[in-house]
């Protein structure tokens, strides 16, 4: 996987979870952030970008002992579609494919980001290194739901690169069916996100 990237959301206010920032919410005794940074840092990927935003120095802490770089959104506050593309436009242009993940899926695990990328190469977009030409989007679902993460070839990055507010890449998604690729998953952890305090275990 060493020409592909992932962008790791991490700037969101989580104003659902109350005053504290979940993604610094301790979940078997570290950081919720840091589950997500072990499973990713472990891929072997070229290239991995947290954004961060609310709590910038937390965040940057919890990622300093990892291979990452933190990109910092200053226009966190307008919404997701900044961030998205705050991480977009520090792509390596020599990546393949970039995954969007997301700092709050803590029970993702290495064998869902292999099956997304082996659907991805077996359609012929593995080694496209810069390449511009349309590539498959592939994503993960379970009882029809759509998941993460959510894996897009290189042509994309321009239109991941120019979202603005709350536009997030699903208004990307829809625009592009014609070549989205799914992956029927067998259980929930592709949708397992934290909102809530409730959402934690215990």
């Amino acid at each position: 996987m060493h020409d592909l990237a992932a962008i790791i959301l991490a700037a969101g206010q989580s104003s659902r979870f109350g005053a504290a920032n979940k993604l610094l919410a301790p979940l078997n005794g570290r950081p919720l952030l840091a589950h997500s940074l072990d499973t990713v840092c472990k891929l072997g990927l070229g290239q991995i970008i947290v954004v961060s935003g609310h709590d910038h120095e937390a965040i940057a802490q919890i990622a300093q002992p990892y291979a990452v770089r933190v990109q910092h959104n200053p226009a966190y506050k307008t919404g997701m579609g900044s961030s998205i593309a705050c991480g977009a436009t520090a792509l390596n242009p020599e990546v393949a494919g970039v995954f969007l993940c997301l700092g709050d899926m803590p029970y993702l695990t290495d064998t869902v980001f292999q099956a997304v990328v082996d659907q991805f190469t077996a359609h012929g977009n593995h080694g496209r290194k810069g390449s511009r030409a349309p590539g498959s989007i592939v994503r993960p679902v379970f009882e029809g739901r759509p998941g993460h993460p959510v894996l897009f070839p290189a042509d994309v990055f321009p239109a991941l690169a120019g979202l603005t507010g709350e536009l997030g890449a699903r208004d990307i998604i829809a625009a592009e069916q014609s070549r989205l690729l799914t992956i029927n998953w067998p259980d929930h952890t592709v949708l397992a996100d934290i909102d809530r305090p409730e959402d934690l275990p215990g």
